[in-house]
């Protein structure tokens, strides 16, 4: 299906710049805000596939068919401390997609036939959008502030995903866009962080978040029943400076974000897996 009032809105940058896989070691009073930003980068994999009607969507690995080599992008964190034991955190995410590749023959994508020539891959700062919520307690402390975390929340992930090339003549359709965050919901996530102090200004960060939905109603009617299953997780290890008030972090990380929509009318799927490298700066406000 195609994208409703053109894309999502870039009203929603102000709020996606966006969430960190920085720490700040809960040293402050309760009540404290501590923010954080980051920039990444990461290598993507995974494919996307989208059936209009009778029309069988091809199946697109993003890495060998559109030759998406990079997948960058900005967060922004805010943590506000609950008790000694507790915090909530919020978070704010925008990324950025594109990749180029020449097409030796004829590909189906939302009911269009795109033939052969230059094909383009551009998902925009404005079209890639993810918001966080979460509750997390330690359950142990180290010296230092250190300590490890459990969390109970959710993400909404808000993709409208676009291909830029040439409609056949006699294409059934013409629409090359597919807007994924129209039948997206709300997934719950749990997840599991580490923040151990190594030394007086060095600590090691690690953190995994798994959610999901499996299969379900997502109330939503194209040609009847919308059935939705979804995918959100990541892991991520580093390590983090302390000098002063500021807090420097550089962490790997893997993700794994994945949608497949299923209904008469349509048949869409995307799994977008990627590896990469954040580097973040921090301190309380």
């Amino acid at each position: 299906m195609g994208p409703r009032n053109g894309s999502v809105r870039p009203r929603f940058v102000i709020v996606a710049i966006l969430t960190c896989s920085l720490w700040w070691r809960p040293a402050a009073a309760e009540g404290d805000w501590r923010w954080s930003a980051s920039i990444e980068t990461a290598r993507p994999t995974g494919w996307v596939q989208v059936r209009e009607n009778a029309i069988e969507g091809t199946r697109l690995s993003f890495a060998d068919d559109l030759h998406v080599q990079h997948r960058n992008g900005i967060r922004l964190d805010a943590t506000k401390t609950a008790s000694e034991r507790s915090e909530w955190r919020l978070s704010a995410a925008t990324y950025t997609f594109d990749g180029t590749t020449v097409l030796s023959s004829p590909i189906f994508f939302n009911g269009a036939t795109i033939a052969p020539g230059t094909l383009r891959t551009a998902t925009h700062y404005t079209h890639f959008l993810e918001f966080d919520g979460s509750y997390r307690r330690r359950f142990l402390a180290f010296g230092r502030g250190g300590g490890l975390w459990g969390s109970v929340g959710g993400t909404f992930m808000l993709l409208n995903f676009t291909l830029h090339g040439t409609v056949a003549p006699g294409s059934a359709g013409s629409e090359t866009t597919e807007a994924f965050y129209v039948q997206e919901l709300p997934v719950p996530v749990l997840g599991l962080h580490l923040d151990y102090p190594v030394g007086r200004h060095w600590s090691v960060i690690s953190s995994g978040t798994i959610g999901g939905l499996p299969r379900v109603n997502s109330l939503r009617r194209e040609g009847g029943e919308v059935r939705l299953k979804q995918t959100n997780d990541a892991l991520s290890f580093g390590g983090a400076v302390h000098r002063g008030h500021w807090e420097l972090s550089l962490s790997a990380f893997g993700r794994h974000y994945a949608q497949d929509e299923q209904s008469l009318e349509d048949s869409n799927v995307i799994h977008l897996r990627d590896r990469g490298l954040a580097i973040g700066i921090g301190r309380p406000f």
